[in-house]
């Protein structure tokens, strides 16, 4: 049999059928979009009415853009998976509630939280009613939208969703954009609701069973995983004892060496709660008392304390974070706190906790350490190792497949 010549023309024919069939192949079964929503609640009544009218605007405007052609021709769409949070402000009837979170909804509440306070249990139930008419309200929606939501996930949904009680300074939400309180700190509204929609096609269910990924810091070396486990750590240096009223407990803080800022912007921590210098947090300490300060001191690469992450600090201790403090003068006629003591400040009273969170995002439980007598920094601008902290040294290690 005689061969004949394939000319460039129908080599590159045949090579285009090729592509287009693979193309066919590698199309996507069930075309599927994340719908992410945060609706705001009036200050002065729970106005769910509005804040959910205003996530199914944003819903149907985000589902005659993304299927067309199911909306136009009246098949429905399906809701396979719901994740919602509701927050609510740490305010009851002119009483100041715990809280679960500080103002950024993020960060935990390093004190301690009497979920046993009868506001406190109020609020949680103001938050899970947000949820619950957000979720009846989508359900009687369904028809208008065009959407299904399964059994299965509405079942899920329930057992999973997050009431939370945010730190409003205290007080009842002011309105629904943020506001300054006195002291010149400013807030967001603690009572919202936050809701992530995942709508396919079709309601596939995944029936494999998928084998559990490691999950890994990012770096390619130990060290690179290292310093991207100590991005956006927190060090609070708080105090939440009793019997502390001070105006001689500031001090300098370092970390793996680094000189950190607050999150505030002082390069100092203060646990002064008598009125000078006294520009910590308030938070509550034993018994009730309300002389509990906290600070805050964030990791963060474009952040205050972003010059942490150059020249190996994250890894000088191989993961180790080791917290440095020296006494400082506290601008006073009095000078030292006890002179004939031989102590120039107030004896360490503070715990420094350390979190960090794993390589999905997920804070981890906080590492405290409650500083000892020994270990304490009373002398002006004598700076002493006050606690240690495994910290990204152990969360590194229960991650990484790397020998």
């Amino acid at each position: 049999m005689i061969k004949t010549k394939i000319t460039f023309n129908e080599e590159l024919k045949r090579i285009q059928s090729l592509l287009v069939e693979q193309n066919k192949k590698e199309e996507p079964k069930n075309k599927c979009i994340i719908i992410v929503h945060e609706g705001i609640f009036d200050a002065r009544g729970s106005d769910t009415e509005q804040a959910f009218t205003e996530f199914v605007s944003k819903v149907k405007s985000k589902l005659q853009v993304e299927f067309s052609e199911q909306q136009s021709k009246g098949n429905p769409v399906f809701i396979t998976n719901i994740q919602i949070r509701g927050g609510a402000s740490n305010h009851n009837g002119g009483r100041v509630s715990p809280y679960d979170v500080e103002n950024d909804r993020k960060t935990l509440n390093s004190g301690k939280i009497d979920k046993k306070n009868k506001d406190y249990i109020a609020n949680v139930g103001y938050a899970t009613d947000r949820m619950d008419s957000f979720l009846n309200n989508l359900q009687e929606k369904q028809e208008e939208l065009i959407i299904k939501i399964p059994p299965s996930v509405l079942s899920t949904v329930q057992k999973t969703k997050k009431a939370i009680v945010v730190n409003t300074g205290g007080v009842n939400d002011v309105n629904k954009t943020g506001w300054t309180a006195k002291d010149g700190k400013k807030y967001k509204p603690g009572q919202f609701v936050q809701i992530r929609m995942e709508v396919c096609q079709t309601p596939t269910t995944k029936t494999e069973t998928k084998k559990e990924i490691k999950k890994e810091y990012e770096g390619s070396t130990y060290e690179e995983k290292i310093t991207s486990c100590f991005e956006d750590a927190y060090i609070i240096i708080k105090y939440d004892g009793s019997g502390h009223y001070c105006n001689h407990a500031i001090y300098d803080i370092w970390a793996n060496g680094h000189k950190l800022t607050r999150d505030t912007g002082e390069e100092y921590a203060s646990l002064n709660n008598k009125g000078v210098k006294d520009d910590a947090v308030k938070i509550r300490a034993a018994k009730g008392s309300t002389g509990g300060r906290k600070n805050t001191f964030i990791l963060k690469i474009d952040g205050h304390n972003s010059e942490f992450f150059n020249g190996g600090t994250p890894y000088k201790y191989k993961g180790d974070l080791v917290i440095e403090a020296a006494c400082k003068r506290t601008n006073l006629k009095t000078g030292a706190w006890n002179k004939k003591g031989g102590m120039d400040c107030h004896k360490w009273v503070g715990t420094i906790d350390v979190y960090v969170k794993d390589p999905l995002g997920k804070w981890l439980p906080a590492e405290k350490v409650k500083v000892g007598a020994i270990d304490t920094p009373n002398k002006f601008d004598n700076r002493v190792v006050v606690s240690k902290h495994k910290a990204c040294k152990n969360a590194v290690a229960r991650t990484t497949t790397m020998g």
